[in-house]
């Protein structure tokens, strides 16, 4: 992994944590934000003419999608978080 592509991890870390109110090593953190850098790899190479399924933009989206509307002040959301 390239010294880019860690301080990118680390920005996404910090971002996720910020976003879902929770420290940034915090597992739910990282797992976030590996998700995102895992999206953005993907994306990338789909741009670039790569022989990429989109299929598995889709399912990493999935995995993440509650996080994009995540609102520590819903109950909907500590339902999802209580049950992760």
């Amino acid at each position: 992994m390239s010294i880019a592509r860690v301080a990118q991890y680390r920005q996404l870390v910090k971002e996720a944590a910020k976003q879902l109110r929770c420290k940034p090593t915090s597992e739910l953190a990282r797992h976030v934000a590996t998700l995102r850098l895992a999206r953005s790899t993907y994306a990338e190479r789909l741009v670039a003419g790569r022989d990429i399924d989109p299929a598995a933009l889709l399912r990493i989206d999935e995995g993440a999608s509650w996080c994009a509307v995540h609102d520590p002040d819903r109950e909907v959301v500590r339902e999802v978080q209580s049950r992760v």
